[in-house]
């Protein structure tokens, strides 16, 4: 995060990316430099984040109705007490 002219600016470090996804992935360049900087294109995570949103919200609909149906399960049974 970089704060300068009343401006916030939200980022990566790309450490941090290489270390998650290694360097097999085209989301890193890697410098030609002495300090062998990374940059990351951004836009090329787009498509693999929508992707685990979406096996997330799958997750999360599992869930719910698997909470819906012990709900009902449990005041079938509080009827019957």
């Amino acid at each position: 995060m970089n704060e300068g002219n009343d401006r916030t600016d939200f980022g990566f470090i790309a450490q941090d990316i290489e270390a998650l996804l290694g360097t097999g992935y085209n989301i890193l360049s890697i410098g030609e430099d002495a300090e062998r900087s990374l940059s990351m294109r951004y836009t090329d995570l787009i498509a693999p984040m929508v992707k685990a949103m979406q096996e997330q919200q799958e997750m999360i609909d599992s869930q719910q109705a698997q909470i819906d149906e012990l709900k009902a399960m449990i005041a079938e049974l509080r009827k019957r007490l």
